[in-house]
């Protein structure tokens, strides 16, 4: 029997979001024709791993401020691992394991799975997008996760455009059919409110959640907001709620692993994010069925909401494509005002594409 050959995947932590949400959805996929190999900077894991993924932390430590004190670390520790496995490639996602598969491995893959207009303003976001621009051009392949994102990365880094693929996030529809049919626990009666909007992210300033709870204080109290995550703003965001009196229609509801089963009961998803790579959870509501409201940010959400649209052409606010509306990213609260419901859609345009199975074939392509 041909033995598998192993590969590593290396990422910052296994707890809530994007990136790590798609690793828990391709490595089981992977590991079938691999020897998967899961390497952490930090331990800690939100989302379930199958039993035979080798997950390695290489540093017990579960605090992200912590990490950049271990880099030196992480080199000498990843270095001794590669050289006892002799992995086949290593597969990075996030920023620092990128810049950690860089600088040890000459063969790197990395996937990039923000956007560089994330990278602005404070000092460590403009040390990490210095380092982007020193050492993602070393790498062998970059991955990103929009078509955008992909024409931005390699002319803002003089990156080859062959050198960098497109893998969208891929979409688990059997996982999302099963789990989306489970009742959710609301804090208030069924049919209590007669359309239920709901978002889901961290709660931290580029998801600019808060836009979203002001933006939701002019509708009717026959509606409710559900929110789903956690992060630094959320006692901000309590106050927020309690300031415009909207405590028994905007609900805080944490982080859930089956966020399906509160999608499912939803009318409408809204998204007001400043920034993105290409966010799941856009695709997660196409999957259920819920037109969408977001922000037009960079980078991804044409991608979504109509794949036909050009990424620079001007349009004017609110933007109604096949799988919702666009606002814009500036003065999301007043177009969100503006919204004509009766034209706000949810056709899956393009959802065929964001297959796992497709996913997954796209991922086996480059790892050949």
């Amino acid at each position: 029997m041909q033995q598998r050959r192993k590969l590593f995947f290396l990422i910052n932590s296994m707890e809530s979001g994007g990136a790590e949400k798609v690793l828990s959805n391709i490595l089981p996929e992977l590991s079938e024709k691999y020897e998967i190999y899961l390497l952490l900077l930090k331990n800690e894991v939100f989302f379930n791993i199958s039993n035979n993924i080798k997950v390695i932390p290489l540093a017990n430590i579960h605090t992200n401020l912590l990490i950049p004190f271990f880099f030196p670390w992480y080199i000498w520790r990843l270095k001794k691992i590669k050289k006892k496995h002799q992995p086949y490639k290593i597969i990075s996602s996030l920023e620092l394991a990128n810049f950690i598969n860089i600088l040890i491995n000459k063969q790197a893959i990395v996937s990039f799975e923000t956007s560089l207009y994330f990278f602005q303003k404070t000092l460590p976001a403009i040390i990490y997008k210095k380092c982007i621009y020193l050492l993602y051009p070393k790498s062998t392949l970059i991955k990103v996760n929009s078509k955008e994102n992909k024409f931005n990365l390699a002319e803002k880094l003089s990156i080859p455009l062959d050198k960098i693929i497109t893998i969208h996030n891929p979409i688990n529809f059997q996982m999302i059919e099963k789990l989306k049919k489970e009742v959710p626990t609301l804090p208030f009666k069924p049919n209590f409110y007669k359309k239920i909007f709901i978002t889901i992210g961290r709660l931290d300033s580029l998801k600019n959640i808060s836009a979203i709870i002001r933006a939701f204080k002019r509708r009717k109290q026959t509606d409710a907001l559900l929110i789903i995550g956690d992060g630094p703003e959320r006692r901000s965001l309590e106050q927020l709620i309690a300031k415009h009196n909207l405590s028994k229609q905007v609900f805080l509801l944490g982080r859930k692993k089956n966020v399906y089963k509160y999608l499912n009961i939803a009318d409408y998803f809204v998204f007001a994010s400043k920034t993105e790579g290409f966010p799941n959870v856009l695709l997660e509501a196409m999957a259920c069925h819920l037109p969408i409201i977001t922000s037009d940010f960079k980078t991804g959400a044409r991608e979504v909401i109509d794949p036909s649209l050009n990424f620079i052409k001007k349009i004017k606010y609110p933007y109604y494509g096949p799988n919702g509306a666009l606002l814009s990213v500036d003065n999301f609260e007043k177009d969100f005002q503006k919204i004509d419901f009766v034209k706000l859609k949810q056709k899956q345009v393009g959802l065929e594409k964001f297959k796992l199975k497709k996913i997954v074939k796209q991922w086996e392509n480059i790892l050949q």
